[in-house]
């Protein structure tokens, strides 16, 4: 609802700063090390066993706040798919190439790509401006 509109965009804001932080850990399909199950330790670092299915929620969290109504949510939310699309599709889960991109289209079409429901004209126009819009 509308109550929810600063945590969205905190959420939004959070998550596209970890992808433009570390990418990979974020998006990628062996992102973030997981402990392996001996905790056998070489060169100072933590054995990992491989593991992305972590990097779905996140995903699936960010295409809910693409749909919401509030264009300040959506930019920034956009900004994490747009790092998302800096990594290799080779090295991404294979969720989060074609169909993550697919599912994003209706939302930013429908949502945010058409004027506002009392747009008359540029000139009358308070909230928004042209530059921004096309933005």
């Amino acid at each position: 609802g509308a109550q929810g509109a600063g945590v969205a965009r905190c959420a939004a804001s959070i998550a596209s700063a970890l992808a433009q932080r570390d990418t990979e850990a974020v998006c990628g399909n062996a992102a973030a090390p997981v402990p392996a199950a001996n905790g056998a330790i070489s060169n100072g670092t933590p054995a990992v066993a491989v593991s992305g299915q972590h990097v779905l929620p996140l995903a699936e969290l960010m295409l809910h706040l693409v749909a919401r109504p509030e264009r300040a949510v959506c930019e920034l939310a956009v900004e994490y798919f747009l790092m998302v699309n800096t990594l290799p599709t080779d090295e991404r889960h294979p969720q989060m190439v074609a169909p993550l991109y697919l599912s994003l289209l209706q939302p930013l079409i429908k949502g945010h790509a058409c004027y506002g429901p009392q747009f008359v004209s540029w000139n009358e126009e308070v909230d928004d401006d042209e530059e921004a819009f096309h933005r």
